[in-house]
């Protein structure tokens, strides 16, 4: 890595890392070709989710990696799929340790902070994606993230954020209304 990542970006990254090497697993655990169509989408949706990822954290020579595979599975080679995956996936396995942040020990025992603000700001970014305005729903997580919460506040933030990245906004808002509803008004 070239450049410092912020931490959400290096969570975002290590959680779709996971999801990639899942499914690449599988793929490549049937021992044969992806023959059918399903497979090799697969394959190659995920080599690609995982190009992107890669660049977006500073891992150029693996993005181009993932680029060959993406080829390789546009042109349905499955020599250089079988060949080229497993070295690519330990690879992956290496990138997503190195990047993966260490945990906030300081902040696991934070004190929910202020509960107002708390609601405030969820009820923010729950009126922005029902907006579908990711830039408002973005900047409401960002002050939610500038203080100290527990490890279930923290979780949440994340768990919206992942969803706003893929466009999810009914998804982040029904995480809200579901904290909200639960009559926990705080960031426990």
């Amino acid at each position: 890595m070239t450049f410092p990542l912020n931490r959400q970006i290096a969570e975002s990254f290590v959680r779709d890392a996971d999801k990639v090497l899942a499914a690449l697993e599988a793929v490549l655990a049937a021992g044969k070709p992806p023959d059918d169509d399903e497979n090799l989408e697969t394959y190659r949706v995920n080599v690609h989710a995982m190009k992107s990822a890669l660049a977006n954290v500073g891992e150029d020579g693996l993005s181009q990696v993932a680029r060959r595979l993406e080829k390789a599975g546009q042109g349905r080679d499955w020599a250089a799929i079988a060949a080229e995956t497993p070295a690519f996936l330990e690879a992956l396995r290496l990138a997503r340790d190195r990047i993966k942040p260490g945990e906030d020990e300081g902040r696991e025992g934070a004190e929910a902070g202020d509960p107002e603000f708390w609601r405030e700001k969820l009820l923010a970014v729950q009126a922005s994606c029902a907006a579908y305005d990711n830039r408002a729903a973005e900047d409401a997580l960002e002050e939610l993230k500038l203080k100290s919460w527990p490890r279930p506040a923290r979780d949440l933030l994340n768990d919206i954020t992942a969803h706003l990245l893929h466009s999810d906004f009914e998804i982040a808002a029904a995480l809200i209304a579901e904290r909200l509803e639960s009559g926990c008004l705080s960031a426990k």
